[in-house]
């Protein structure tokens, strides 16, 4: 079942590589932006499948010059337990979020590595755990973004993971998860306006744990809510 996802995962790979279509966001996504400077969309199956999350979300000029600067906040896993914090996260339990030292892929472009050991709190099952290593690797900005990066959960075979801390074979409480991080100048995007950026987030996941699709990606939703709130908004 693994190895059959992880071929579905490889395609979207592939797809997002090459077709370098930004998220789409609903007709609805302005007035939720325009209320709370963020918005999200949710699509999952009623009884299997994937988990599709969208998320948006408006940050001024004055704060963030660049989209280096927005680009880095997203890049600081070691800060991502903070952010949790910061937005008063009471649904995700961080046991470590490290920084691993970055690698290039065979086309020399550089891959930030990601390790991460937590909790998510879900309906049913109270608390499941989640460890794994991320690759985002930056790509060429997709049209119409300032800055791109493409990011897979590393699902098969052993990785390599901080000094000290539990061998990891494949990951833990993820089957799959793929998806891509941008910045984009406002004044190109109907979302918001020319002294903002739109920061875009999107990925699709199949999660370990038996539970309604809908279920698991409602507690998937409020975990990625609130990282990025309180990466950018508090």
């Amino acid at each position: 079942m693994k190895t059959m996802i992880s071929m579905a995962a490889l395609c979207l790979s592939s797809a997002l590589a090459y077709g370098k279509a930004l998220p789409v966001a609903p007709d609805t996504c302005s007035d939720d932006i325009s209320l709370v400077s963020y918005c999200t969309t949710l699509e999952a199956g009623t009884f299997s499948g994937p988990i599709q999350l969208k998320f948006f979300l408006v940050v001024p000029k004055e704060e963030y010059t660049n989209h280096n600067q927005i680009a880095g906040r997203y890049l600081d896993f070691f800060s991502w337990p903070s952010y949790g914090e910061n937005a008063g996260a009471d649904n995700i339990n961080f046991r470590r979020s490290d920084e691993m030292a970055p690698i290039e892929d065979e086309e020399g472009r550089t891959i930030y590595r990601h390790y991460g050991d937590y909790q998510i709190k879900a309906p049913v099952v109270q608390w499941f755990d989640v460890r794994y290593v991320t690759h985002n690797r930056e790509v060429e900005a997709y049209e119409g973004a300032e800055y791109s990066i493409e990011f897979e959960v590393q699902s098969e075979g052993e990785q390599e993971v901080p000094e000290g801390v539990e061998p990891l074979v494949g990951s833990v409480g993820i089957i799959n998860q793929t998806g891509s991080f941008h910045v984009q100048d406002c004044s190109k995007s109907e979302l918001c306006g020319d002294g903002e950026y739109l920061v875009m987030y999107e990925t699709t996941v199949a999660p370990e744990i038996e539970i309604l699709p809908k279920v698991a990606g409602g507690a998937i939703q409020r975990v990625i809510e609130n990282i990025m709130i309180g990466m950018y908004l508090i």
